[in-house]
């Protein structure tokens, strides 16, 4: 009998499987790069162009009114510097969202150097501007005051020009020259007496000379053509400091991209459960970021670098908390600003370091740092001066600071009649003072007579006659005496009233400081 033979088996159809899909061997693994949300980077690009729009309006106002009173003391250059620094920050800002979604790998070393570039370069223009000055305010307020009595006068008291300046003016004596008397008619005087020049030796004469600069050019009437540019020194000083800090982020930033340069380093994640629970794939999530080697020694240098320069600058910011300086107005407000930005700059330091693996955390909370801190600044130093430009929209532009204008003619027309009623009085006192000498010519006369006479007769009744005489007693004496006493009563009023009316002039300042 044969052995039994099986059946042939045959495919008679595809099977059912779930899906209709051939079931992987393995599990599907896929890299998805984490980026920004849209909408956040969308709101926060839009704040950013809001700020960027406000600080370019206030730039072209800071150029417009310059030359007002409330922009010129308040520094228009710092204001100028600080405003382009918070255009640069809030660059800086939309800087740190555009990510793998805008960037391709290859060029996202690039978007690396530009934020670390535009970061530091923003904060060094607009925070270096706003130490500058509160350094200006501190220098101020911490200047020596040098007594006037311990300065050194230029005109020498043994020389031939102090001998001529006491002949031509019998009132100048030591001890007023000594204090500084000396009025506006008296230097007009010697301003045209070219012999007083010429009895000066070569100190004197360049003291003298760089004094009748300063008074044709601030006082005179015919001011020298080129007197504009003479006003007032360039704030050379202001673009050391920002320019010094410029530099020192220009090495670190060189060093820093020359020997360890940013690179894009990718964070992956634990895997994820997918999304729909048909798919039979896991996520491996994936982050980029900027760093290199030695990352953490390049940020602890940057970071101990901006962390002195804000904490000097908080520091001259309390010094000067509760000063005002006439040539800087809005030293509180950029005090205000400088507590708020190194407030904010010492909590998103460490704040940004802990949630950099958060891709929308880390980038709204650095954004809005740097969003508040410009928008602070500029609304705490600018607003105020809108304000008042447009209260007062027809204010007279400054004068003497900035445009070279003249005064006002309410100022003219007043400096006019006090000058006038200066010279009358300056008159008057002359006139009582020739009165005085003659009257203590006429006393002298009385009194060697009266003596003569005492000597003649030798008796008491002489003496008594003779001391009547001169003192009072006769009709002649008294008359003397009583001019006399009505002369040195005009002129102690007069002198009086010449000082208070003198005191207004204001080129007084100019000769105390001269002499």
């Amino acid at each position: 009998m044969s052995p039994k033979q099986t059946p042939a088996l045959s495919y008679g159809g595809n099977p059912d499987r779930e899906g209709g899909k051939v079931p992987p061997d393995r599990t599907v693994v896929v890299n998805e790069l984490r980026t920004v949300s849209l909408p956040l980077f969308a709101c926060l690009t839009t704040l950013c162009a809001a700020g960027l729009v406000a600080a370019v309006g206030l730039i072209i106002f800071n150029a417009v009114h310059r030359n007002r009173r409330v922009i010129q003391c308040s520094h228009p250059a710092c204001n100028m510097v600080m405003l382009c620094g918070c255009c640069v920050c809030l660059c800086a800002a939309v800087a740190l969202g555009v990510d793998g979604r805008w960037v391709a790998p290859a060029h996202f070393t690039g978007m690396c150097a530009a934020r670390a570039w535009l970061l530091a370069t923003g904060f060094s223009l607009a925070y270096g501007a706003m130490f500058t000055k509160v350094w200006r305010v501190h220098r101020h307020t911490t200047k020596p005051k040098i007594d006037s009595k311990l300065q050194k006068l230029a005109l020498d008291k043994s020389n031939a020009s102090f001998q001529y300046l006491c002949k031509k003016g019998p009132r100048l004596s030591d001890a007023k020259i000594k204090e500084r008397v000396f009025d506006g008619p008296q230097i007009r005087s010697l301003m045209a007496d070219e012999k007083f020049d010429a009895t000066m030796n070569n100190t004197e004469l360049d003291a003298w000379v760089a004094f009748k600069d300063v008074v044709n050019n601030f006082l005179g009437n015919n001011k020298q053509l080129d007197y504009k540019n003479k006003k007032r020194p360039h704030g050379w000083k202001l673009y050391s400091i920002v320019g010094g800090l410029l530099a020192v982020d220009a090495a670190l930033l060189g060093a820093w991209q020359i020997r360890d340069p940013l690179q894009r380093r990718v964070e992956t994640f634990p895997l994820e459960a997918p999304r729909h629970n048909d798919d039979d794939v896991h996520i491996r999530p994936e982050l980029e970021h900027c760093e290199s080697e030695h990352n953490t020694v390049w940020l602890g240098v940057m970071y101990g670098y901006k962390g002195l320069v804000l904490v000097f600058g908080l520091f001259l910011a309390y010094e000067t908390r509760s000063v005002k300086v006439r040539q800087i107005n809005d030293s509180r407000y950029v005090g205000m600003s400088i507590y708020n930005v190194v407030v904010l700059c010492l909590i998103t330091a460490p704040v940004s370091l802990v949630i950099a693996s958060q891709q929308d955390a880390s980038f709204a909370f650095v954004s809005l740092a740097i969003v508040f801190c410009c928008f602070l600044s500029m609304a705490l130093i600018f607003v105020p001066k809108v304000i008042e430009v447009i209260r007062h929209p027809t204010e007279r532009v400054e004068s003497g600071r900035g445009s070279g204008s003249g005064s006002a003619p309410a100022d003219e027309e007043r400096y006019r009649e006090l000058l006038k009623e200066n010279e009358e009085l300056q008159q008057l006192i002359a006139q009582k003072e020739e009165r005085i000498r003659v009257l203590k010519l006429k006393l002298a006369e009385r009194e060697a007579a009266a003596a003569g006479g005492v000597r003649g007769d030798g008796g008491g009744d002489s003496v008594t006659q003779g001391t009547g005489g001169a003192g009072g007693g006769g009709p002649g004496g008294g008359g003397v005496l009583a001019d006399l006493a009505t002369a040195t009563s005009d002129y102690g009023t007069s002198t009086n009233y010449t000082r208070s009316s003198r005191a207004s002039v204001s080129d007084l300042d100019f000769s105390e400081s001269y002499l």
